[in-house]
């Protein structure tokens, strides 16, 4: 036995090893639609350490519920002829998908909030993706099923769902996830449009049948003919079978009853107007076909969400880029000193253009995007040689500073812009307390700052397959009035000034 281990690492040492969810046949840990050495290595992997997951429906060869070098040799035995494959048990491969998602229940709670301006890409292809409970649904779909590609089905029954398939339900208005499939009704998890998170409603078979549409991941790898070569042998005459359904309508929770007018979403109304948030457009352009033509956001949750994936997408990954910021000041009045002070007003708001390098592997020139859909006058998404071009018009907005108080609740303090608490070159928008503070280190007294920023206007294009940036342009006017000021002799009552700002970021390095 230690003999044939020991050959089989040797063999199996060299070969590779992808991932990826769905797999019919037992041995088949790399759901590649064959059971090979690079099977076995991965189940050796797992056994002493090296890979931290694996599919244990799948790798568990000799139902001990323990995965080792037996299970490793098992698989080699399949590749070599030596036994035959073995389909995997529904029961088995639902209870691996129910495990995967119900583990995400610690980290979103009953109750708990789904982020809904986030915009998740999904990797079962014919959507790009979603914000809101599509989003929701599709990270719980690729936790269970990875990369595995989806497949769209109408005109449903109970008998088609299987665990962890998204319904999609509440007259086009919700996306919710199968956590377990019985006779008469179904149970899911989904969020609400406003993101509250709700594990283990019920649904009908009757609401099932209303769905508009079903995504399953189940199924969607064709049966391969391993090529014999080497010591493997495909075996012969094997028939991998036909029409099992993984996800079942086996009844695991025995007596329950689902009951009569049940509301799957909690305190939600199914018959309400709740959006989504995502990117799917039901009953619209979607191509589900070859091409997985990416769908346009067109609401303005859906597009500030991805506007939001985009731009944290650049400072979580720390991509490289450009930056360049050119601030024009139009105007500057402090009565009597607006001559003397006009230079230095300029140099000290940054006039002209600068010019950063954000160096790939750091972050320095950019921060995390929360707008809401609230911060936003108009937005518009349209698709142009598989790029997202986003136009987002934010609200106008104020700040105040004081010696005891500093506000500013304006949308683009919220947008990805740097700003800060004294005015630095690489500040791109400047605010009531970032001139305070400036000031003040300069010894400058001053009794209050207002400043107001209006026509804000960015300008995004997102390549749509990756998600990556590809530029940024920003542009805003904005304005200050300070009153009081007083530096040794010198007071002004009250000293204003207007000034124009563009933020373009390009050369993006991923």
């Amino acid at each position: 036995m230690k003999k044939i281990v020991a050959f089989a690492l040797a063999v199996i040492l060299i070969l590779s090893l992808s991932a990826v969810s769905f797999a019919k046949y037992k041995g088949d840990i790399n759901s590649d639609g064959l059971v090979n050495s690079s099977d076995a290595l991965a189940v050796l992997k797992y056994a002493v350490g090296i890979d931290k997951e694996i599919n244990k429906a799948v790798a568990d060869m000799n139902a001990d519920e323990k995965i080792n070098s037996s299970d490793a040799l098992a698989i080699l035995q399949v590749s070599v002829g030596i036994k035959e494959k073995e389909e995997v048990s529904d029961e088995s491969m639902s209870e691996h998908y129910y495990s995967k998602i119900i583990a995400l229940k610690e980290k979103y709670p009953e109750g708990s909030t789904w982020k809904t301006t986030t915009f998740y890409y999904w990797k079962g292809g014919i959507y790009t993706g979603g914000g809101g409970c599509a989003g929701f649904a599709f990270m719980l779909s690729d936790a269970a099923f990875g990369d595995a590609p989806a497949t769209k089905l109408e005109n449903i029954t109970i008998d088609d769902v299987r665990v962890g398939d998204i319904l999609r339900i509440n007259n086009d208005t919700l996306s919710v996830v199968v956590l377990e499939v019985y006779d008469d009704h179904v149970v899911i998890v989904g969020c609400t449009s406003k993101g509250e998170v709700h594990w283990e409603r019920k649904l009908t078979a009757d609401n099932v049948a209303s769905a508009t549409y079903l995504l399953t991941r189940y199924d969607t790898l064709p049966d391969k003919d391993e090529t014999p070569g080497g010591n493997e042998n495909p075996g012969g005459n094997e028939n991998p079978g036909g029409n099992e359904n993984p996800g079942g309508n086996e009844n695991p929770g025995g007596n329950e009853n689902p009951g009569g007018n049940e509301n799957p979403g909690g305190n939600e109304n199914p018959g309400e107007n709740e959006n989504p948030g995502g990117n799917e457009n039901p009953g619209g352009n979607e191509n589900p076909g070859e091409n997985d033509t990416p769908v346009v956001p067109t609401t303005t949750e859906e597009i500030v969400a991805l506007y939001n994936t985009s731009v944290n997408k650049v400072v979580n990954d720390k991509a490289g880029y450009k930056k360049e910021r050119t601030t024009t000041v139009s105007k500057i009045d402090a009565g009597a000193y607006t001559g003397a002070a006009s230079d230095i007003v300029k140099d000290f708001l940054g006039e002209g253009t600068n010019k950063f390098n954000n160096a790939k592997g750091t972050s320095n020139c950019f921060k995390e995007s929360t707008l809401a859909s609230t911060d936003v006058k108009s937005a518009t998404c349209e698709l142009k040689d598989n790029q997202y071009i986003i136009t987002i018009n934010l609200n106008d907005g104020s700040s105040t500073a004081t010696g005891s108080s500093k506000t500013d609740g304006s949308a683009i303090t919220r947008c990805g812009l740097l700003t800060g608490k004294t005015v630095t070159t690489d500040v791109d928008y400047i605010n009531s307390e970032c001139i305070y503070g400036s000031l003040a280190a300069e010894k400058i007294k001053v009794e209050k700052i207002t400043a107001d920023n209006s026509n804000v206007r960015i300008v995004v294009v997102i390549d749509a397959t990756t998600g990556n940036m590809v530029s940024y342009t920003a542009s805003f006017d904005w304005s200050a009035v300070i009153n009081n000021l007083s530096v040794s002799l010198i007071k002004v009552k009250k000293a204003t000034g207007n000034a124009y700002t563009e933020v373009k970021l390009s050369d993006f390095e991923w």
